[in-house]
């Protein structure tokens, strides 16, 4: 594994860059076909915000993290099990390092919602952080590329931030907690869908 290897193939760096879009674009269909509302007056001001806000999390914000997850850690840990058990395990451990964060979940950080709903909330959260890290393992296992893992982490960070068409002041209570649903079932289905392509292996040789 590298942090400096970046002569691959373009279809990499695509990848890297457009997968997160494309996911945010299904769950967003998704979310919308669930009767749900998108604000499309967001956008431009959004857009104008992408490269910027993907730039900073590269460098300093999400992406900073991956030369210890999949460039230490993920290799260590194939060396001893599966790649679906090693994903599974180093998975579990990143869902649990970004917990967290929920304190400051507006809904979460006024006590606006039960102790169920947060457990709740913080569940599906793990599930969703661990069922990401197929990809990133699929990606470094393929590639040897650490920069390849930081740019796909910048890059769902900010498409996360940014592309889900929902004003912020409208991600509370129900809102947030079906968005979360969804975007951790769309997970699960392209993960199966990875699973059975590589028969398991996750690109390891």
């Amino acid at each position: 594994m590298s942090l400096f290897k970046w002569r691959l193939n373009p279809g990499w760096y695509l990848f890297a860059f457009g997968y997160p879009i494309v996911l945010i674009a299904i769950v967003s269909l998704v979310y919308l076909l669930l009767g749900n509302s998108l604000d499309f007056t967001v956008l431009s001001d959004r857009l104008t915000a992408y490269l910027p806000t993907l730039l900073f999390l590269t460098v300093a914000g999400g992406g900073n993290e991956e030369p210890g997850w999949r460039g230490f850690g993920l290799p260590a840990l194939q060396r001893r099990c599966s790649p679906v058990v090693a994903t599974c395990v180093l998975g579990l451990v990143w869902a649990f390092w970004h917990l967290p964060l929920l304190a400051i979940n507006p809904d979460v950080a006024s006590g606006a919602i039960s102790t169920t709903q947060i457990l709740l909330i913080a569940g599906v959260t793990l599930v969703s952080i661990t069922t990401h890290a197929f990809w990133y393992t699929w990606l470094i296992n393929r590639t040897g590329s650490v920069l390849l893992c930081i740019i796909l982490h910048a890059s769902y960070n900010a498409a996360n931030g940014l592309l889900l068409l929902v004003p912020e002041e409208a991600l509370r209570g129900s809102s947030y907690q079906s968005l979360l649903v969804v975007m951790t079932v769309v997970l699960g289905v392209s993960v199966s869908g990875l699973l059975i392509t590589t028969k398991g292996r996750l690109g390891a040789s």
